[in-house]
């Protein structure tokens, strides 16, 4: 898994932004990043709203896609500077984003795996306040969501 503090953007301001305009800009940021298919991205990412929100709650999002350009699982973190309208399960706005892009022929529960072991640690209120509280701090928020992945694993 690829997360680094290059990966992490902090500060985005998009302002009355709903979560469409939020997917198509992630994909542009990832494309460019890691010189992958765009449409590839944001079609995933649409086609996994339409099955349910990737909002969980505690203001965050996970959304998810495959791409055929890469061989391991890569992961960006967004905040927002305005709170973001998105069908989340708790009727809340969402200021952090965490997108996940998984390898076209990696195992589905990879992929599950590592959105599980976020959902949950994101019921966490303590969590939550951690990321909410460290908006834009990068190393703080890359070691958040590595430390939420991890922490099932050693449970």
């Amino acid at each position: 898994m690829k997360l680094t503090n290059e990966n992490v953007f902090t500060n985005i301001y998009l302002p009355n932004a709903n979560e469409i305009q939020i997917l198509s800009t992630i994909s542009q940021v990832i494309a460019d990043k890691l010189g992958i298919n765009e449409q590839e991205i944001k079609s995933g990412f649409l086609a996994r709203e339409a099955a349910g929100s990737t909002a969980f709650g505690g203001k965050v999002a996970i959304p998810h896609a495959n791409s055929s350009d890469i061989d391991e699982p890569n992961i960006f973190i967004m905040t927002f500077d305005d709170d973001i309208n998105w069908n989340s399960s708790d009727d809340q706005p969402v200021n952090v984003v965490i997108a996940l892009i998984m390898p076209r022929n990696s195992h589905e529960k990879d992929y599950h795996y590592i959105v599980k072991n976020l959902r949950e640690e994101l019921t966490n209120q303590d969590i939550v306040d951690k990321f909410q509280n460290n908006l834009d701090n990068p190393d703080t928020l890359v070691q958040l969501v590595e430390d939420s992945i991890a922490q099932k694993s050693t449970n």
